[in-house]
């Protein structure tokens, strides 16, 4: 076993997902990041130059895959210990992985819970290797929960599958699924209800609604869920893409973490008993940070929230030094950030913020609409973005929309959210 420090490359080529390793690895003093890289080439300069432990290795690399990287990086640090973090999982990818000599193999998903635990064990020599997931398929019609049964197992998942909502929650009860795909109209419980509830009580758990009572194929107005696909209009690989591009993209979601941003509902079943999911039915008050260097602009965004019931307060400051300093004392749930702020800006503020307060969100509330700006803002992490001009139309539900896990932007900048989600999938998906 191991009891030196242990130098760790971390290579991955999207930044909140390194930021993210990053806030999982800082506080454990037995590992010292030496080094990040973000695509195959940089990845084998840093390798050699810094002969770490450990190397954290995404597959999906620009200019040399994982894969490759990793076959050459035997050569050019051979004491080198490789773990895998991907979202790549297929069983031959896996193979290829340990058959080069890595000792891991994390599906990015999963990374959240089983980053620390594999690194611990290959520090002590031991291989980890998990990468299964887990998906419950909630739907009233027989015929539709076999063929996403028949769809997802051919992908690999492990598959659970509960007739309605009610049985849905029961499921939970005694295991929590990687994605839940539900439909909406079920009896004794709808996937509406059902699908707040998850929102509720698991927020880091992605959800893909289904239903044929749709015409449109856009997300219905009152469903709280990431995706949604209109029955007998999406095909075999649509469902398979969606499902891979939201497990993907799950480590980056609060995970754990209790919230009130769903109506809490649940109907008696047939004993005249609740499913026991969760006894920590907190209603505590959303923690706000409000960060603008204009005191008569910051009084009014304060004015704005107290009036509300779920949100509290809990600190203001006036530069963007201070906003680091504050957000790491605090660990505030929601941060109103200002992006021309003196000692540092915004942008610069929030980048430093993700290290200090991983669990924060990040609402932008500013002047500066410039693309590369707004582009910038959102390829951090934030949740959203808004003009102070429209701060009196839009920061009520722009607040709403972040504490329900939606993201939200001003009109006129939607443009932004969408690359800004393009580039995301991107980069986490693979090639079909």
């Amino acid at each position: 076993m191991e009891t030196s420090q242990a130098r760790v490359l971390v290579v991955d080529d999207y930044e909140p997902f390194r930021q993210f390793v990053y806030s999982r690895l800082r506080k454990r003093p037995e590992l010292q990041i030496v080094g990040e890289a973000s695509d195959g080439l940089e990845a084998l300069n840093k390798a050699e130059e810094l002969q770490p432990n450990l190397i954290l290795l995404d597959i999906g690399l620009p200019t040399l895959n994982g894969v490759e990287a990793a076959r050459r990086i035997r050569k050019l640090a051979p004491d080198s210990k490789i773990i895998f973090v991907s979202q790549e999982f297929s069983a031959d990818v896996v193979e290829e992985a340990l058959a080069l000599g890595a000792l891991g193999f994390v599906a990015k998903a999963h990374a959240g819970r089983e980053l620390v635990p594999a690194v611990e064990a290959v520090r002590q020599g031991r291989q980890f290797v998990r990468v299964r997931f887990r998906i419950l398929v909630v739907d009233d019609e027989p015929s539709i929960r076999e063929t996403a049964r028949i769809i997802c197992e051919g992908e690999g998942y492990e598959v659970l599958t509960a007739a309605d909502g009610l049985e849905g929650l029961h499921s939970l009860s005694k295991s929590l699924p990687d994605l839940i795909i539900s439909d909406l109209n079920m009896p004794r419980m709808t996937g509406f209800e059902f699908l707040s509830v998850v929102r509720q009580r698991f927020p880091h758990i992605p959800t893909i609604a289904m239903s044929g009572g749709y015409s449109s194929g856009e997300m219905p107005a009152g469903i709280l869920a990431d995706s949604f696909l209109q029955k007998g209009n999406y095909t075999i690989k649509e469902l398979c893409h969606e499902v891979g591009k939201l497990l993907a993209a799950s480590p980056l979601r609060s995970e754990g973490k209790k919230s009130n941003i769903a109506p809490l509902f649940a109907p008696k079943d047939s004993a005249g008993t609740l499913p026991c999911i969760d006894d920590d039915r907190s209603s505590s008050p959303v923690r706000v940070l409000v960060v603008e260097d204009f005191e008569p602009f910051r009084r009014s965004v304060c004015s704005m929230l107290d009036k509300r019931a779920d949100l509290q307060i809990v600190g203001e400051v006036s530069d963007g030094l201070e906003a680091v300093i504050k957000a790491t004392k605090l660990q505030p749930d929601l941060i109103l950030l200002d992006v021309g702020l003196p000692s540092m800006n915004g942008i610069e503020a929030a980048r430093r913020i993700r290290n200090a307060s991983p669990e924060s969100k990040i609402l932008f509330v500013t002047q500066e609409s410039a693309d590369d700006v707004v582009q910038e803002a959102l390829n951090l992490g934030a949740w959203g973005y808004v003009v102070k001009t429209r701060v009196g139309s839009d920061l009520s539900a722009a607040v709403e929309s972040v504490r329900q896990g939606r993201r939200f932007v001003s009109s006129g900048l939607a443009a932004h959210l969408t690359e800004a989600t393009d580039a995301h999938a991107q980069r986490q998906l693979p090639a079909q």
